[in-house]
């Protein structure tokens, strides 16, 4: 079998389309496949045997290509895999976007070997991707500067309570949180999405009182929208150019801050969208 496919990748070698390709083109249809065919449980190594069983020109340009490895370093569910991406990297920023969690639905999840990495390599770490939920809390405020951040997309339910002090990154361009605000001090944020929809998020006991009759669905559990704290998130990123947020909980007179405590310049703004119970009660 081996002898087989030795046979098969020196055939493809010589193949004359192989042989015209510049590196540079090479280098472009493997940053494609590897966005195209990012690895699974059903499929852990994806676009790697693609690559890896064409020939051997492809394999060896792929094994020195470090952007690639860089772009990967998350995406196999593989420990090995994982750390022979980082290897292979070299010094380039890392990416841990994770692998398709195709069992559970189509997001990207990281494994708990994953997201060990992050603190580890916080300081090279270019982007990362976690789509389901989890206690963040612990691991950013451990680390709480992410020099070379610039994208996260984050699940949380460490709660709203314990997010008091400032997390800083400086190179931060795309944030989504969903379940959360975290307060990210990111003066260079270009796009912002929040997505409310967990019913727990930022579940308040002292609304009602303890006798009153709870109802079915969304309206049992009472929500407060933290105005406080998403204006001062707006403060922080005066670059903002796409403000998305969605399922806002309601907003109470009585806990909104005053007029002028609500003032935040957004000169790029090109996209606003705040989707849910806006209206609040008057």
């Amino acid at each position: 079998m081996n002898d087989a496919i030795r046979a098969a990748r020196e055939h493809n070698t010589r193949s004359s389309i192989h042989r015209k390709l510049s590196i540079e083109t090479l280098c472009g249809v493997f940053l494609a496949l590897a966005l195209l065919d990012v690895p699974s449980l059903m499929r852990p190594q994806g676009w790697y045997l693609q690559i890896n069983g064409v020939c051997h020109r492809w394999r060896e340009v792929a094994v020195n290509y470090a952007e690639l490895w860089a772009r990967s370093a998350g995406s196999f569910p593989s420990e090995l895999m994982t750390d022979l991406a980082i290897h292979r990297a070299h010094l380039v920023d890392l990416s841990l976007d994770g692998h398709c969690e195709d069992y559970h639905g189509s997001g990207h999840v990281l494994t708990p070997y994953q997201i060990k990495l992050i603190e580890k390599h916080a300081a090279r770490l270019r982007s990362f991707v976690h789509d389901t939920y989890t206690e963040w809390s612990d691991v950013l405020y451990r680390v709480k500067v992410f020099p070379k951040l610039e994208m996260a997309r984050i699940w949380d339910e460490s709660g709203p309570c314990v997010w008091t002090d400032l997390i800083d990154t400086p190179s931060l361009h795309g944030l989504y949180m969903n379940n959360a605000l975290i307060p990210f001090n990111a003066p260079t944020l270009r796009h912002l999405r929040i997505d409310m929809d967990n019913l727990d998020w930022r579940r308040s006991s002292d609304i009602f009182s303890s006798d009153e009759p709870m109802n079915e669905g969304c309206q049992a559990i009472p929500r407060l929208f933290p105005t406080i704290e998403f204006i001062a998130f707006l403060q922080r990123s005066p670059q903002l150019e796409r403000l998305i947020v969605t399922d806002m909980p309601e907003l109470l007179s009585e806990y909104l801050p005053s007029a002028p405590e609500l003032y935040v310049e957004l000169p790029q703004l090109r996209v606003l969208h705040l989707g849910g119970e806006v209206v609040g009660d008057g």
